[in-house]
């Protein structure tokens, strides 16, 4: 999963790397768990892709 997100946004410090997935597994544990959804590899990857957005600006 690490090696799809890199490629798809470059290069990223580990440690950042860590707290893009803790944005994931909140939103994922929230929006879509809470409400008996599945998460595709695409919806995964697009939202891994959001969080480091969100995580730039921040």
């Amino acid at each position: 999963m690490k090696e799809i997100l890199k490629l798809k946004v470059g290069e990223i410090d580990e440690n950042d790397l860590k707290q893009i997935f803790d944005m994931a597994t909140a939103d994922i544990k929230f929006n879509r768990l809470g409400f008996s959804k599945k998460t595709s590899l695409d919806d995964l990857i697009e939202l891994l892709s959001r969080c480091y957005e969100a995580y730039e600006k921040s």
